[in-house]
């Protein structure tokens, strides 16, 4: 390239000329003027300009482009002979400077292009092709000039040259460039709206990409492009204007658009996010479900299209995640929530740090798990949605509405967190303080308000419910008011409020005996009910409510409504379809408060199916055992069995505590059970129902939806509602085949019966309404005995006082013989005599099904304890059993062995496990006599001694053993029941191992160990211990102890119990598990014998069989 010597500096005399030019047009006395300060030849200048310019070298360097400028700028100063050279040198220098000021940065070559253009733009005729072109360039310019400037001036001429150049454009200009002006123009306009906010702007802006859409042929391929500008211009409007035309245009512009561009294009997945985001506020507006189905359909194509690390992909999920919510909030799934709440735990690992985005997820992630809250009733998801809105308070602009809102979910979430635990008051203070300053940042007028008065109504409710402040009781029913006062005429969304509203008028009702008041909060609920989709979850509330009313104040509403329908109302809101389970078992529980008599043998039925699927849905028995402490209470079964009682339905009263009760194992024994006769009729179906049970149970007694990592919890959970959802549906299918319509239905009496083939069982329940005995035989009808001097508050006096006396280093056994003789007193001896009556002989076996904290006490050791007055333990061989189906299930081998179907082992196989010196443990010294007396027993013992007795071996062995002995330390973990364990010398066993152990041909276990039948007191009718556990997998007879052992009396007791177990086989004879429960009873009386004190003998127990 050519070089110039640039000692010369032409920039003030052009910037000179183009002021001239500006002035007017460039008339001969002008050129003139000009020409003549210019003394060089214009050929050599002009050639070596253009020969730069059509070089298209991308390589250039800094110095060639400065040559170039140069180039052209000489060329400016020559005299040249035609118009149309001169302006293409200034065009080219324009371009020149455009593009060094793209490369470089310096302003002043922006600056200076912009005049050049102006100039170049002088020099053109009104109808010159090259005029359009010019005035379109030249508007790129001003508008990038604005976008690293400012100055709303340039953006302003910016437009006013756009639109010059699309009028001045003509014919021969091609319609793509025609197109890329108003793509252009409307950009402009865009800006200046965002600017100056002027609806005039954004609406020439819409009319430019119509206009612009219009000219190109539908299948051009800027087509999409445009179409996906309009778009996004039509949304804007939309939400600015709120009219629906623009939105459903916006969502047909779009939708086309993402059918235009080439699948792999990465606009398409633009358009389809933003897509969604219409269809999603389409149907935030319409509520039409269809939107959000396909809002959701498309987030999550294009999420599979970014993996985890995609810049994008967080962005795409937080969207995917408030659609999912949404869904949820509408149609209520329960796989859409577990997917949103996964989806925004990995959102906010991606937007670590504070940003509006970590704003939206953590008010969404707190809505989703507060949801699940309601749903299944975990502590924790509550704990984690209160954090989740503490933490989004903190990046809240403080002050604003959106930290007004912010204060109103944490608010509504320490509400329901007081509701769960009432003596927790500083809960409701919180929300109480938290939605007053919420109210202070929303003044009249704002849309939140109505809300916001309405929940802090509820608050101080509470709080009158707490402490009977009668002004809170008014406060909160004048800010109910007002909040109806301020939401738009017939707003469902608003008619929450009508609920609020109701319970605040009962209240002042009660307390100032009004009844308009009673009537005002009736028409609130009926209005409400009436207002509403029938299918609305909250209908549930709404009839609950009411009926509870109509209960309540049946004569003083008589005259004004219907309220013989009562019971009509409550099963209405415990059936609904849509509301959750929760709120249907609450609904259960008003209408069990509101019915007496036989009348609530329904509501109690109810109450138990309910309680029953609260169970299906939850995935593992972790889980359950907390819903039944927190939700599920078994004190609903015993009132039940209680009222079934007195309605003398005796056998019903069974069957509704075998439905009621221990929950936690029918659950588990659902995938366990025997399908013998199924195999023979329908194979392909046992064999269906065999697997999916199989994986049903592997899913109850793992701890992996506990422990998973985050992102497959979503996965994890989703395979559980899938195989359970298939597992009922064959479990349906099953029940079409003839001869199984029963089949995992809660059992007849008919089959409870046959729990008392070997003995009677006793069952002793215990409820706040009445306590009392039934006595279960094998044949005739159960026999109730009354216990009138059995009351709740006495049984809870006695477990305390023998829970203490049990856990103290030195117990006092005059106490411990005053909890015996109570219980012989006020129940045990009214049941003997009973069963006297019925003639069963001394000597004989029975068991005791206890509920409550009888479960606690020892009733088997019970008796009058004085001279030689005879105990129970003189009278009957005592087992104890969980429920009347285990042991009519595990009788079925003793039926077997009886009709010699199945022979006893005459050399059973036994697993000793002995731990003496466990690592960590303190050393038990008694073991090496306990095993040297087991030994010589059953000399071909496999024993697991010390390091020998791992984790893995003693899993690996109780698969191939069906007797097993446990010498070691036992440990009962308070907090975790399942976590309760034998200490073995690598790790604990674990209950939860235990039951992951199943077998179906064991026997026999001997628990020598601490706490291996201690009760869990939070939730004594399920009965979680090392012994329930090991009977539940199989072992029909557990002998284990109630509390920590003495263990000098291992050796005594093991000696005792399986000399009298191997009695027979010396003269050939077999050996019997079912012996066990008699070879205890002879243990116990010779530890009595040798003077053992009562509080150390009475510890053993015995299960089962």
């Amino acid at each position: 390239m050519q070089s110039f010597s640039g000692d010369q500096s032409p920039d003030k005399d052009v910037e000179m000329d183009l002021k001239i030019y500006e002035t007017g047009p460039l008339t001969n006395k002008v050129l003139r003027t000009i020409l003549e300060r210019l003394s060089c030849q214009y050929t050599e200048l002009v050639m070596t300009a253009s020969e730069a310019l059509l070089s298209e070298n991308p390589n250039q360097n800094a110095e060639d482009q400065h040559e170039i400028v140069q180039a052209y700028l000489k060329a400016l100063y020559l005299p040249l002979p035609r118009h149309s050279l001169r302006l293409a040198a200034m065009v080219g220098l324009a371009d020149c400077l455009q593009t060094r000021h793209e490369e470089v940065g310096d302003p002043k070559d922006l600056k200076e292009s912009i005049t050049y253009r102006k100039g170049a733009l002088l020099l053109c005729n009104e109808d010159s092709p090259e005029r359009a072109t010019i005035m379109n360039e030249l508007a790129i310019g001003l508008k990038k000039w604005f976008d690293e400037q400012g100055g709303i001036e340039h953006l302003e001429m910016a437009a006013s040259y756009y639109r010059q150049a699309f009028r001045s454009s003509f014919p021969g200009v091609t319609i793509l460039k025609r197109s890329d002006i108003l793509d252009n123009l409307s950009r402009c306009l865009l800006r200046l709206h965002r600017e100056k906010d002027l609806v005039e702007d954004l609406e020439e802006a819409i009319h430019s990409l119509r206009t612009a859409v219009s000219l190109l042929p539908a299948q051009d391929s800027q087509r999409p492009f445009l179409l996906h500008n309009l778009a996004l211009c039509l949304s804007t409007l939309y939400f600015r204007e709120e009219k629906i035309e623009h939105l459903n245009e916006s969502i047909q512009c779009i939708g086309e658009a993402t059918s235009l561009y080439h699948p792999e294009e990465l606009r398409r997945v633009d358009a389809t996010n933003n897509l969604s985001g219409f269809l999603v506020t389409r149907y935030c507006q319409k509520r039409e479900i269809q939107d959000l189905e396909k809002a959701i359909q498309y987030r999550r194509g294009i999420i599979n299209i970014h993996p985890v690390g995609h810049p994008d992909r967080a962005d795409i999920l937080l969207g995917l995640s408030m659609s999912l919510c949404a869904w949820h909030r509408e149609c209520g799934g329960y796989e859409e929530l577990e997917e949103a709440i996964q989806n925004l735990k990995e959102v906010l690992f991606s937007f670590s740090s504070p940003s509006p985005d970590r704003l939206l997820a953590l008010k969404s992630l707190g809505e989703c798990l507060i949801a699940r809250f309601d749903l299944e009733a975990k502590v924790q998801d509550l704990e984690d949605a209160i954090r989740s809105y503490r933490e989004a308070l903190l990046l809240h602009p403080s002050g604003s509405p959106t930290y007004a809102s912010g204060l109103l979910n944490l608010s509504y979430s320490l509400l329901k967190k007081y509701k769960l635990q009432t003596s927790k008051t500083c809960d409701l203070d919180e929300a109480i303080q938290s939605v007053t300053e919420a109210l202070s940042l929303c003044p009249l007028g704002h849309a939140d308000r109505p809300d916001f008065l309405s929940h802090l109504a509820n608050c101080l409710n509470e709080r009158y419910k707490h402490c009977g402040d009668l002004q809170c009781l008014r406060d909160a029913t004048q800010y109910s008011r007002e909040a109806l006062s301020l939401s738009p005429t017939g707003d469902p969304d608003s008619l929450h409020i009508l609920l609020d509203l109701s319970r605040c008028l009962e209240s002042l009702y009660y307390h100032n005996g009004i009844i308009e008041n009673l009537k005002e909060a009736v028409e609130g609920i009926h209005k409400y009910i009436n207002g509403t989709d029938s299918m609305h979850p909250n209908q549930c509330l709404a009839l609950g409510l009411l009926a509870s009313m109509y209960a309540k104040n049946t004569e003083v509403l008589k005259p004004f409504y219907n309220v013989t329908d009562v019971s009509s109302l409550f099963e209405k809101a415990s059936n609904h379809p849509t509301a959750s389970i929760r709120n249907r078992v609450a609904a259960c529980k008003n209408w069990i408060d509101a019915v007496h008599g036989s009348s609530s043998l329904s509501a109690y039925q109810r109450f138990l199916d309910l309680a029953d699927q609260y169970v299906l849905l939850t995935s593992s028995i972790t889980s359950i055992h907390q819903l039944l402490r927190d939700v599920i209470t078994h004190a609903t079964a015993l009132d039940a069995v209680a009222v079934a009682i007195e309605c003398g339905e005796v056998k019903r009263a069974v069957e509704l505590l075998e439905q009621g009760r221990t929950l936690l194992w029918s659950h588990l024994n659902r995938y366990q059970t025997p399908i013998h006769e199924l195999h023979k009729v329908r194979p392909e179906l046992a064999a269906e129902f065999t697997r999916l049970s199989q994986l049903l149970q592997n899913f109850a007694t793992s701890k992996v939806l506990n422990d998973s990592p985050k992102l497959s919890a979503k996965e994890e959970t989703s395979k559980y509602r899938k195989i359970s959802e298939n597992w009922q549906a064959v479990v349906e299918q099953i029940r079409q085949v003839d001869g199984f319509d029963t089949f995992l239905r809660p059992p007849q009496y008919s089959y409870l019966r046959l729990a008392a083939r070997n003995g009677p069982v006793i069952i002793i329940n215990v409820s706040a309404k009445r306590c009392d005995a039934i006595i279960v035989q094998l044949e005739g009808d159960p026999v109730s005995v009354s216990l009138p001097d059995t009351r709740v508050t006495d049984i809870c006096d006695i477990a305390d006082i023998f829970n203490r006396e049990t856990r103290a280093a030195n117990s006092n056994g005059l106490h411990i013989l005053g909890v015996l003789r109570a219980l012989w007193d006020d129940i045990v001896a009214p049941v003997v005599s009973k069963l006297q009556e019925l003639n069963v002989t001394s000597g004989s076996r029975i068991w005791w099904c206890p509920t409550f904290f009888l479960s606690l006490l020892p009733i088997h050791a019970a008796g009058p304890h004085r001279g030689k007055k005879p105990n129970l333990c003189d009278i009957y061989i005592s087992s104890y059993t969980p429920t009347l189906s285990a042991l009519a299930e595990l009788d079925q081998a003793g039926i077997l062995v009886a009709s010699g179907e199945r022979q006893l082992d005459r050399d059973p196989r036994l697993l000793v496990v002995a731990q003496p010196n466990t690592p960590g443990q303190v050393h038990i010294p008694c073991i090496k006599e306990e095993l040297s007396v087991i030994e010589k027993q059953v000399p071909d013992a496999s024993i697991l001694l010390s390091e020998k007795g791992t984790c893995g071996a003693v899993l690996r062995y109780l698969k191939t053993h069906d007797w097993v002995h446990f010498m070691c330390h036992g440990s009962k973990d308070l907090e975790e029941p399942f976590e309760s364990c034998f200490r073995l010398h690598d790790n604990p066993l674990t209950l939860l191992d235990i039951l992951r152990a199943r077998r179906t041909d064991a026997q026999f276990a001997f628990l020598s160990a601490c706490h291996s039948a201690g009760i869990d007191i939070t939730a004594p009718d399920e009965t979680i211990h090392l012994a329930a556990a090991l009977h539940f997998t199989g072992f029909r007879s557990v002998i284990g102890t109630m509390y920590a052992m003495a263990d000098i009396d291992g050796p005594i007791v093991a000696e005792v119990v399986y000399k009298h177990l191997f009695r027979r086989k010396e003269m050939g004879g077999a050996v019997d598990y079912r012996d066990s429960a008699e070879a205890l009873q002879i243990a116990i009386k010779v530890l009595i014998e040798k003077g053992v004190p009562v509080e150390r003998w009475i510890n053993f127990v015995h299960f089962g069989a």
